[in-house]
């Protein structure tokens, strides 16, 4: 039987986690369904299908139409996906159409103590669940366990600032917290700032002849561009943009988005922190008070470390034997 694999996923963390194990999938035919246009020249040439973005409304019933659609003309025999809510109505879809669909499905690195929404639905589907924490692998009796580790390479001094740079992620809800600190650290900050707005606002013209350069979203080569060029990165509690610190020199300070200021719908972002919170390396920022504190140093000289980004060599070894089995 020749393998043919949906990748599943909306943009942001899920996709960048799938994108970790790229190497599990890419030597078989693939194609890409998305529920966000994407900035990506990497994704150019590739076969990507968009349907509509559903946040638990009536658009969900017209993504079941889209995604019938789309396993009718592709005929997978796979899919893959991290979380991301748009896999039920395909998997919905291939039991409408009697099609056969051999899952993989990973709980995403954000869920550590509470399940997603996803991650329960999908117990009823017949799907092969991984999770990456041990506490839901044990409550909600998943097939497979992986947790990634994380690790840091401290230099042995301190490094001059050079270049900061602020990533807001791309959900759409402001960041406001996210936004006090980066008026404060342009007030204050001796060199180049990028600043990766997403949907929150700034007074952009107010800042025109400083050395700050705001932009909403870039494709994903030039956001890692743009990050490997910056050794001070702070950046919102999602999974993604930490997860582009591979590779990178750096002091990472996180903000993360918080259900009771109204900066996410849950508050997901606070298990992601809970695997780096103790690590002396990263500085977690829940208030624009907490930023004022750490920054009575000197804001233009920080201590930095090589970021060398979660492993995920286990993981990929499980998927490779789900797909050859």
């Amino acid at each position: 039987m020749k393998i043919k694999i949906a990748l599943v996923s909306s943009i942001g963390g899920h996709l960048t986690e799938l994108n970790h194990i790229s190497d599990t999938y890419k030597s078989f035919d693939h194609f890409y369904v998305f529920n966000s246009k994407i900035q990506s020249n990497e994704l150019t040439n590739k076969n990507c299908h968009f349907i509509k973005h559903s946040e638990r409304d009536l658009f969900f019933l017209k993504n079941i139409a889209e995604c019938l659609k789309i396993i009718k003309k592709e005929n997978p025999t796979h899919v893959i996906s991290f979380g991301a809510g748009l896999i039920i109505p395909f998997l919905l879809s291939a039991l409408i159409l009697r099609h056969k669909l051999n899952c993989i499905y990973v709980e995403t690195l954000a869920s550590q103590k509470k399940i997603s929404l996803t991650g329960k639905i999908i117990q009823y589907f017949n799907v092969y669940r991984i999770s990456q924490s041990e506490e839901l692998y044990k409550k909600y009796k998943f097939h497979n366990l992986f947790i990634p580790s994380l690790k840091y390479l401290p230099l042995p001094k301190k490094q001059k600032n050079r270049k900061i740079f602020i990533g807001f992620g791309n959900l759409k809800k402001r960041h406001r917290t996210l936004e006090n600190i980066s008026r404060k650290v342009i007030e204050i900050f001796e060199g180049e700032v990028y600043i990766q707005l997403g949907h929150s606002l700034l007074e952009r013209e107010a800042y025109e002849k400083k050395d700050v350069h705001i932009f909403s979203f870039k494709s994903k080569e030039d956001i890692t561009k743009i990050i490997n060029d910056c050794n001070t990165h702070i950046i919102h509690g999602g999974v993604g943009l930490f997860s582009e610190l591979k590779n990178v020199y750096s002091h990472t300070f996180i903000v993360p988005r918080l259900k009771s200021r109204d900066e996410h719908i849950n508050d997901h972002q606070l298990e992601i922190i809970s695997l780096v919170e103790n690590n002396q390396n990263i500085s977690v920022i829940y208030t624009y008070n907490d930023f004022l504190n750490s920054f009575n140093c000197n804001i233009n000289e920080f201590d930095t470390f090589k970021h060398m980004g979660f492993n995920y060599s286990e993981l990929k070894s499980i998927i490779d034997l789900r797909l050859s089995s």
